[in-house]
């Protein structure tokens, strides 16, 4: 760094340390890390030249000198982390997921105003659970679909109400969904450990999101087979009464029976031929940065085979 020569004007230097607050006469200003207005700029920077315009003491500096930018890289200082007992709660709010999805199934049968007698038709839904019963207008005056009913389909179809309703109760719990993975990419639930040795590549949410949302095997091929299967009465009479409340002993057997079939298919799949494992399941395992989105981005045989099929033989147990 050049000093000032012997017999510069010593008023000069008192103008210049008066002007710019210098530690001494010919250093840079002390510029605090926590000044930084963008830390994840600072963070990428590869040096104070990139960056003078946030801090107006260097660029005054620099400018008056000959002196070029030292090339440093400043490290924002750490945001302020909860006490020890805030992180030791806010991981399980994850568990409050799963109560979300009951949101509009609870909404609708326990509120007076958004009851769902109050809401929709008596003829788009049915209460009995006999197999045939809402084939006789009679015994069930609700549950067939009047609207698509024709002399080209032998059976009348069932009204799609409940499946409706049901994508709807998915569609609302995955926000909540949604939601917490947000808050744990954020590291606002707690601290995330990289699994890579170079620590986690960049991860852009709202371009995971739209890929996630884009993939044909976790929507298109599940809402066709549910829609088919649905309207073509093919699943328990249970399945579309709306008579009673939840039965939640029979959702937990659900998920648990759904889960082990799923389980039970993941096995095979990986033990059962390499070339089965090729075609259906290892696109799966490309995923080196796995995050949520990666758990329903599997490819199209993936899905069938570890999906579809599971929930074709559960409707039969």
């Amino acid at each position: 760094m050049a000093a000032h020569p012997p017999n510069s004007n010593s008023s000069g230097n008192a103008m210049r340390q008066r002007r710019i607050p210098l530690e001494t006469a010919n250093s840079p200003p002390i510029i605090e890390e926590s000044s930084c207005s963008d830390s994840a700029s600072c963070c990428s920077s590869s040096g104070v030249e990139n960056h003078q315009d946030s801090f107006p003491a260097l660029q005054s500096y620099y400018s008056a000198s000959d002196v070029s930018p030292p090339k440093v890289s400043l490290t924002p200082l750490p945001p302020s982390q909860p006490t020890t007992a805030t992180w030791r709660f806010l991981p399980w709010l994850g568990l409050l997921v799963w109560p979300s999805l009951l949101t509009l199934p609870l909404s609708l049968l326990h509120t007076s105003s958004l009851h769902y007698s109050n809401i929709f038709p008596r003829s788009w839904y049915a209460l009995q659970t006999s197999p045939d019963a809402w084939l006789d207008k009679s015994r069930e005056p609700g549950g067939i679909w009047l609207w698509f009913n024709n002399a080209l389909i032998a059976k009348p179809l069932r009204h799609p109400l409940g499946l409706i309703l049901g994508i709807s109760a998915v569609a609302v719990g995955h926000f909540f969904l949604l939601l917490y993975f947000r808050l744990h990419h954020q590291q606002l639930l707690g601290p995330t450990t990289p699994i890579q040795s170079r620590g986690a590549p960049p991860y852009i949410f709202s371009r995971a999101l739209l890929h996630h949302l884009s993939q044909p095997g976790g929507f298109f091929l599940l809402g066709t087979y549910l829609s088919l299967t649905w309207l073509w009465d093919l699943l328990p009479p249970s399945y579309y009464s709306f008579q009673g409340s939840i039965q939640y002993t029979n959702v937990a057997l659900c998920l648990i029976t759904q889960d082990l079939l799923q389980f039970l298919m993941h096995k095979l799949e990986h033990i059962a031929h390499p070339k089965l494992y090729r075609l259906s399941h290892k696109p799966h395992h490309k995923f080196t940065n796995p995050k949520l989105f990666d758990a329903f981005d599997g490819s199209v045989p993936d899905t069938i085979l570890m999906i579809l099929l599971p929930l074709f033989f559960h409707r039969a147990l």
